[in-house]
């Protein structure tokens, strides 16, 4: 999951949810009882989201092209799966 997500995810850092492509730029770290959080704003609907690390690296990829590979491995481990 390392080289999916690069842990520099700053101040006005693009990110795009893997799941619906959607983009969300990162407005602040914050550090809540030592766990790193960030909070996103994403782009189309002004929504405000609040992450932990690991669910930011679980949930988003710094490149935008993403969601079609996703759809793809979810349907080919559905398919597989026995």
């Amino acid at each position: 999951m390392t080289d999916t997500y690069d842990d520099s995810a700053n101040t006005n850092s693009r990110l795009f949810d893997k799941s619906t492509g959607r983009e969300y730029v990162c407005l602040s770290p914050i550090n809540l009882e030592g766990i790193k959080h960030y909070r996103l704003k994403a782009q189309d609907t002004g929504d405000i989201i609040l992450l932990c690390e690991s669910g930011l690296k679980i949930r988003f990829h710094n490149k935008s092209d993403i969601r079609i590979k996703n759809i793809k491995n979810i349907f080919l481990r559905a398919v597989y799966k026995k």
